[in-house]
């Protein structure tokens, strides 16, 4: 997993971020589990040898004629799986890999362990949904739970301590509106959410990754897993996912301002989800 961050003199969204991870309000579309927490530190995976058998399927050939008596074949499919099965996965949960920047990839491997070879690199933002199966991995100074998850028609294996759960989306446009002082407005995407990332001189710089840059169109978003300098008080939550989202403006309809004969962008909203390290309350959609 890579990523490419910046570091940002100040950040927008202030207590409305700290709100917006200790208790998103509305509905979550993910029912989650509750994994336990992954420490900060990377950990490296070694291979232990455990052996998960399928059920023998059985065929039975019939003779038409007389003869000797109907015979019974029997095929036994033996998959080996590294590590200890761990009841850890809902299958159907959907789950992501944070702070990837736009222009690069995560892997997921063929089987559990980061010395087994990729099955794929996906681009960011791409949602993983849980198949149920998971294996605990001895790394050598702790067991790290690996999960098989799908995306599109891919499948594999990915360590849980990877991956977050968003959160609900909250409405964070109006925080970030007083934060600036008026309505923001901007020549390009990019600075527009730039201009909401440095409103708030009082807030610690964050961690921030552009995770997915805008396109073209009268509409445009911009996306960007936060990872502030400030501890949440628990560790419920890494972060936050900004969407910032603009709409693109005649220079002759914007107010008459010092920008006003560039501006092509203004701001139409801000939404923050939590990155929930432990699983997201179906019926809040808040970190649990």
């Amino acid at each position: 997993m890579g990523g490419v961050r910046t570091n940002p003199r100040r950040f927008a969204i202030g207590a409305a971020l700290l709100a917006a991870v200790g208790a998103c309000g509305g509905s979550a579309d993910e029912t989650l589990p509750r994994p336990a927490a992954a420490p900060d530190e990377s950990t490296t995976s070694t291979t232990d040898a455990a052996t998960t058998t399928t059920a023998a399927s059985t065929t039975t050939v019939a003779v038409e004629s007389a003869g000797p008596a109907p015979t019974t074949t029997s095929t036994t499919t033996t998959t080996t799986l590294p590590g200890e099965p761990v009841d850890v996965a809902i299958a159907g949960t959907v789950a992501h890999v944070p702070g990837v920047a736009f222009d690069e990839t995560f892997v997921v491997r063929t089987l559990p362990g980061d010395e087994q070879p990729e099955a794929a690199s996906l681009p960011a933002l791409t949602p993983l949904v849980f198949t149920g199966r998971a294996q605990e991995i001895d790394s050598g100074r702790t067991q790290v739970p690996w999960v098989e998850v799908t995306a599109g028609d891919v499948t594999g294996w990915i360590s849980q301590w990877s991956l977050v759960y968003l959160g609900a989306p909250r409405d964070i446009t109006d925080e970030v509106v007083s934060a600036i002082g008026m309505q923001p407005t901007a020549p390009t995407m990019l600075e527009l959410g730039q201009m909401v990332l440095d409103a708030d001189p009082e807030t610690p710089p964050p961690d921030v990754v552009l995770a997915a840059a805008p396109g073209d169109g009268p509409t445009a978003e911009v996306v960007y897993d936060v990872f502030p300098d400030e501890a949440f008080g628990d560790d419920a939550a890494r972060g936050a996912r900004l969407r910032v989202t603009g709409r693109q403006v005649p220079a002759d309809d914007l107010p008459e301002t010092a920008f006003a004969a560039s501006v092509e962008y203004e701001l139409v909203s801000v939404e923050a989800s939590s990155l929930c390290t432990r699983g997201v309350d179906a019926a809040t959609g808040a970190c649990i």
